[in-house]
């Protein structure tokens, strides 16, 4: 009887093990940089959401754009992670796995709010916005509005046709 008690305890010590070497985080750097991350993310939208929306006030708008524009800066910059952490292949095959859907999110995010702002704007004259730190990169992969609206003129009446002329002529 104790021959099967010790069995069994046996037993259940290595399903124990075992289930926890299953279930045990297999990059835990990778998970620890992806949490710095989300912090990171969370923290900018928590200090931005101090703010009282209000898409008709220039004020916000500016602030809006620049939430955008350092969201979208940070996302866009940290996968460089990979190298400076001296990620394995495996590594770095785990961060992307994990990352793509967080840029998706975020950069979805940032084009539903993008098309709102257009669509009581048309159009953003950064001149009368003021400045914005890094104004065009809100504006980089958005090119929907030219695509959608046709070409604009620019203060200094050049045509606005492509996505490059777009970031010179809003930035």
């Amino acid at each position: 009887m104790k021959a099967f008690a010790l069995v069994r305890i046996i037993g259940l010590s290595l399903v124990l093990l075992v289930g926890t070497v299953v279930w045990a985080d297999p990059f835990p750097k990778v998970d620890a940089d992806l949490d710095v991350y989300d912090a990171a993310v969370q923290k900018m939208n928590d200090e931005f959401a101090r703010i009282p929306a209000d898409s008709n006030n220039q004020g916000w708008v500016i602030k809006k754009l620049q939430h955008m524009v350092d969201t979208d800066q940070y996302m866009r910059k940290f996968p460089a992670i990979i190298y400076s952490h001296q990620y394995t292949q495996e590594e770095q095959t785990y961060f992307f796995t994990k990352f793509g859907p967080k840029w998706q999110r975020l950069d979805q995010q940032n084009t539903t709010d993008l098309k709102s702002l257009l669509a009581i704007y048309s159009w953003f004259n950064i001149s009368k916005l003021n400045y914005i730190r890094q104004a065009p990169n809100v504006f980089q992969n958005r090119t929907e509005h030219i695509e959608k609206f046709g070409p604009r003129k620019c203060s200094d009446g050049a045509m606005v046709t492509t996505q490059k002329s777009c970031i010179v002529a809003l930035g």
